[in-house]
């Protein structure tokens, strides 16, 4: 006898098949329901893992405040746009709208500008950072690039060396004790108004960062102007001052806060670098 198979395969098919569908049926009806209005939606993506500004503001995270050196670094806002790469883009100090560049101050991974205002104000600018709607962009050895309404302009120091072709002889002379310590003195009156203020320091002085193989060695001055209290200090333009008062200068924030102090100290010591040899010069502050 013929067995005809069709008539035994097409019922076992379709009962696996509506097995198999009133099982997905019920796992679908067993799952929970969970809605998610616009609501809900919105709040999941705007959830994130940075920090708002608020709160980098209120932390201080990067430290935007300044440390003033009698008043004259004010706090001033982050910038975390500045470019340091993008050098060498500006416009002629013609275009910068009166602003004249009276003074730079090159540190290590940061430098500072002094800047003369239309209204005759100064104003000291820290680079990468934006004050009174100016931000010093870069600072090179006799020019300084700044942005303004975003409008970049050049800014070149108008400052010859006083020194250039003198020698020593705008340096008052002093004798030298037996122990190789230059000993000299300064009118305390002298410290105050032209030491203690980090706009008058600057006018009369650039001052660089300086390395040998690689290594920091301290800071270079150069350009002195010839009514700088530096050089009644005995310093002459290529000194490389190493320590002052037995501190190293690491940074410039040692520097100018030891000078802005110096009116209520006795004396001052500078260990400094001349021509590549050692020097010690021992200031007395009088009066």
């Amino acid at each position: 006898m013929k067995i005809n198979y069709s008539y035994i395969a097409y019922p076992v098919a379709a009962g696996v098949f509506i097995a198999w569908a009133v099982t997905g049926f019920l796992q679908y009806m067993a799952a929970p329901n969970v809605s998610l209005n616009a609501g809900d939606r919105g709040a999941k993506l705007n959830v994130s893992n940075e920090p708002s500004t608020e709160f980098i503001i209120e932390k201080n995270i990067f430290n935007a405040e300044t440390s003033s050196v009698k008043g004259t670094l004010d706090a001033v806002g982050f910038q975390p746009s500045y470019n340091p790469e993008a050098e060498g883009q500006g416009v002629p100090a013609s275009d910068a709208g009166g602003i004249k560049l009276v003074g730079i101050l090159k540190g290590t991974g940061e430098s500072f500008a002094i800047l003369k205002k239309p209204d005759g104000n100064n104003i000291v600018l820290r680079q990468g950072f934006e004050k009174e709607g100016i931000m010093l962009v870069s600072a090179r050895e006799l020019e300084v690039e700044i942005e303004q309404n975003g409008k970049r302009s050049t800014l070149k120091l108008d400052i010859k060396d006083p020194m250039a072709g003198q020698g020593d002889k705008n340096a008052p002379s002093s004798a030298s004790a037996a122990d190789g310590v230059d000993r000299r003195s300064i009118p305390r009156q002298t410290v105050i108004e032209k030491l203690s203020n980090i706009n008058t320091v600057m006018k009369s002085v650039a001052i660089n960062p300086f390395d040998r193989e690689g290594k920091f060695v301290g800071y270079k001055l150069s350009r002195m102007k010839p009514d700088s209290a530096l050089l009644q200090m005995g310093l002459l333009p290529g000194d490389v001052i190493v320590r002052l008062n037995g501190k190293e200068l690491k940074n410039p924030t040692v520097f100018f806060d030891t000078l802005a102090n110096a009116e209520n100290l006795s004396a001052l010591t500078l260990d400094l670098e001349r021509l590549e040899k050692k020097k010690t010069i021992y200031v007395e502050i009088k009066g």
